[in-house]
């Protein structure tokens, strides 16, 4: 369901010193020489930026996704909160774009996928970070940059000092016959949400007893299981069921 680098031509974006710079390159054929730095040319740049207030670009990796109709665009969060939006084809900001969530800090990298059948991407990620962990959550986006919804990290009532942060990017998957996101916080609980609404799934939130920083990775473990029966080979394990978010193990 999200989206990844697949293009046999694609264009390349980097991250440095906190500006985004867009260079295209060609995969060479299996038998050639890899490609030097000099076969790199810059297309285009965008930046500095002066909202930043040195909290630049940081930890949020570039993902792309498509929100109209001038083409690929590349997606990444920032350390003020901002979330861009540019065409990689000249570096344009898309129309609605940069969306702002009030100074929360984003050093979770953006994931795509369309709720809409056939339609444009829409955006999920997390804000809030280690330095900032006392507010954050999970937040959902349209591709003209309109907040779908916004779920925050809800504390157990065993956990005096509770986090919100958010700092892992959300996985798109489909858990419960729909197009869901998961991902850990840096609170003590781990949430699978509907990406159509933001509502907690049946069963979720997962209690994972600490900080979560990686994104997670979904499976249809059922399926996993029977291959691991017909197979002659067998390892015990202790999985989180995606399904429920209940814990089992596996033998």
């Amino acid at each position: 369901m999200g989206r990844t680098w697949q293009a046999a031509s694609v264009a390349a974006v980097l991250i440095a010193g906190g500006i985004p710079l867009a260079v295209s390159w060609a995969r060479p054929a299996a038998a050639q020489t890899p490609l030097s730095a000099a076969s790199f040319a810059l297309q285009w740049t965008a930046g500095p930026f002066t909202a930043d207030a040195m909290e630049p670009i940081a930890e949020s990796s570039p993902i792309e996704a498509t929100l109209d109709g001038g083409g690929p665009a590349v997606v990444v969060g920032d350390r003020t909160g901002y979330l861009y939006a540019y065409h990689l084809s000249n570096g344009s900001a898309v129309p609605g774009w940069p969306v702002d969530d009030q100074g929360v800090p984003i050093d979770s990298t953006p994931s795509v996928a369309p709720l809409a059948a056939g339609g444009l991407d829409d955006v999920f990620v997390g804000r809030g970070n280690a330095a900032d962990p006392g507010v954050g959550g999970y937040l959902g986006y349209g591709p003209t940059g309109s907040e779908l919804w916004a779920t925050p990290v809800v504390e157990p009532s065993t956990d005096p000092a509770g986090t919100h942060g958010v700092q892992a990017g959300l996985t798109v998957t489909d858990l419960q016959g729909s197009t869901d996101v998961v991902a850990g916080s840096l609170d003590q609980e781990s949430y699978a949400l509907d990406a159509s609404n933001g509502s907690a799934l049946t069963g979720w939130p997962f209690f994972s007893a600490d900080s979560v920083f990686s994104t997670a990775a979904a499976a249809d473990s059922a399926a996993s299981a029977a291959s691991a029966a017909s197979s002659p080979l067998r390892s015990a394990s202790i999985t989180p069921d995606e399904k429920t978010g209940s814990r089992n193990a596996n033998a």
